[in-house]
């Protein structure tokens, strides 16, 4: 057991690195953050870029991005981890509901001609609308919504306070009587656990239908035949708690939360790159961590918002290797090329968040590895964030984010051809430092497969740029060509090297069902005494809301293991014995 810990370092400045720094420190552990970027958030990140428009347009306030997180989904868990940290969410940013729809999703076969209105569905927050919406496409499909929504509801319910804000530690406790038996009496079990994709081909014939109620897979990694129909919460908590967005961008977010966990007495040191994590002989007990500066701290305990897999890395033990090199080989979520746009006119046919889906239902979802691969009209993610905050682009202007889903490292690997790339993910032009990981990049083995990597994401990146144009332009979206007067792009190594993320999946670990709850990596090291994990890949999962649901679990387990009462202003001398 630990006894008389005082220490705390925790590895990378992500909304769950943040969220837990701030409150043990608010709880009198004395904590330090280090952050390897310059900047904390991780992924959380609005980033302004400038550009010269031949329009006469004053661009002098640029067009802004939200590079990483673009819905603000749940917003009761933003606000309670602000409570938790002793402040608000609202002192620190305002957030609006999108409007007036969460989402525009265009088909590539619409439902009149190419261009005109009906090429697209709005999912509508209004039940009636949306069923009277639903009725012009398919006979009783209005009924069958409502019912699908009822049944979705009722599964965010069950979800959010069964599995998601609950961590049993064994088998014994999730699946305990006084625990399931009331479940069972709520909900039924083929809804939740039934393929999703079948789910919805029970209620709806039209396969665009379908396809509107389960786009939402793709945020945790799975595709509608492979994530079971729990995950239809994901359109629920869309429509029923509503969209909603950080005026100023998500940087708002990130910004409140540090500002929030330095009141609270977290220390953060950004810039600051960790190398190692230090054990004592034989790796039972943390010790600390060392720096790449060769800088040492001392630390009782260490929490890492690193990819689970890569903090295993940072141990120097066969434990690390063998974790890292076995959670490593699970099933992550695609890989996002992500590219940011200035444009120098607005597209009226955009709503804020938009999504564009392939006829070809079932190919579109295969991860592409190659130009050959890609379907042509491949289904991705558009963000225009000024519909609802004009700041977000120079007036009579767009910033359009896109996000399109292909391989992960991982994948691009395992397609490369004969005499290809070797087996290992040192991605091209990567330095020391992976970002908010707060610790040294890399996959499992470092070597020269990075620049074959880059070269193959390079050719995605110019297949799906035109792929991209032509689906916007087929949807009636035009005049995107000729004013884009900036671009910039993000690819998966790119991800992993700024952001400490495993194969350079956006998303983190995916969510299938031998990957959720006791299946998904834990929030505490076995082996291992004071090492403990925060983030997408640890339980209960990705997505802000989740992390911050899994900071808050991690903070109450760390209180536990130590016996430390829980007392507003409490100091370092609360602490006691352990159990």
């Amino acid at each position: 057991m630990l006894l008389g810990a005082k220490r705390v370092v925790v590895i990378g400045g992500g909304v769950g690195g943040l969220a837990v720094g701030g409150r043990l420190a608010k709880e009198g552990f004395d904590v330090v953050l280090l952050e390897a970027n310059a900047e904390v958030g991780g992924r959380c990140q609005s980033v302004v870029l400038h550009a010269e428009s031949e329009s006469g347009i004053d661009t002098s306030n640029g067009w802004r991005f939200d590079t990483g997180p673009s819905l603000l989904l749940l917003i009761e868990q933003y606000k309670k981890a602000f409570r938790l940290l002793g402040s608000s969410l609202q002192s620190h940013v305002e957030v609006v509901r999108v409007e007036p729809a969460p989402y525009r999703v265009f088909f590539e076969e619409g439902f009149c001609e190419r261009g005109q209105r009906g090429s697209y569905l709005d999912l509508l927050y209004d039940v009636q609308d949306m069923q009277a919406q639903l009725e012009e496409v398919e006979k009783g499909a209005g009924a069958q919504y409502v019912q699908w929504l009822a049944s979705a509801q009722q599964s965010l319910r069950v979800g959010v306070a069964n599995f998601i804000e609950r961590d049993p530690t064994t088998l014994l406790e999730l699946l305990h009587p006084s625990q399931l038996l009331p479940l069972l009496s709520q909900v039924d079990l083929w809804e939740l656990l039934g393929q999703h994709h079948q789910r919805l081909a029970d209620r709806f014939e039209d396969p665009r239908l379908r396809a509107l109620f389960t786009f939402q897979d793709l945020y945790v990694g799975l595709t509608p035949k492979t994530a079971p129909g729990v995950f239809s919460l994901l359109a629920a908590t869309e429509i029923c708690d509503g969209v909603h967005y950080p005026l100023g961008g998500f940087g708002k977010v990130r910004d409140g939360l540090r500002n929030a966990a330095e009141a609270c007495g977290c220390v953060i040191r950004t810039s600051s790159c960790v190398e190692a994590i230090n054990t004592e002989a034989g790796g039972s007990r943390i010790t600390g961590v060392t720096l790449s500066s060769g800088e040492q701290i001392q630390a009782d305990i260490v929490v890492s918002n690193r990819d689970v897999p890569l903090t295993y890395q940072l141990l120097d033990s066969a434990h690390g290797s063998r974790e890292a090199k076995n959670i490593s080989a699970k099933e992550f979520s695609a890989g996002v090329i992500e590219f940011d746009w200035c444009l120098d006119r607005e597209l009226p046919q955009l709503l804020h968040h938009n999504v564009f889906l392939s006829g070809d239902f079932d190919a579109a979802w295969q991860r592409a590895s190659s130009p050959a691969t890609m379907v042509p009209s491949p289904n991705f993610y558009v963000h225009v964030p000024s519909r609802t905050d004009p700041s977000a682009a120079p007036a009579g202007c767009d910033s359009l984010m896109i996000l399109l889903p292909v391989a992960n490292m991982q994948e691009m690997l395992a397609a490369a051809p004969a005499g290809g790339s070797s087996s290992n993910e040192s991605s091209s032009g990567s330095s020391s430092s992976s970002g908010s990981s707060g610790s040294s990049s890399g996959g499992l083995h470092q070597e020269g497969a990075g620049a074959s990597l880059e070269l193959r994401y390079a050719a995605l990146v110019h297949a799906g740029r035109e792929r991209v144009l032509c689906a916007l332009e087929a949807a009636g979206v035009e005049g995107v060509r000729g004013h884009i007067v900036r671009e910039a792009i993000i690819t998966p190594p790119q991800w992993k090297q700024r952001y400490g993320l495993q194969h350079g999946s956006a998303f983190g670990l995916s969510h299938g069902l031998g990957q959720l709850s006791l299946l998904r990596p834990a929030p505490k090291d076995s082996r291992t005494a004071g090492l403990y994990f925060v983030g997408a890949s640890t339980r209960p999962g990705n997505g802000v809301p989740l992390v911050l649901i899994g900071a808050d679990l991690l903070v109450q387990q760390v209180l536990r293991d130590f016996e430390f009462t829980p007392t507003s202003g409490a100091s370092s001398s609360a602490l006691t014995s352990p159990k």
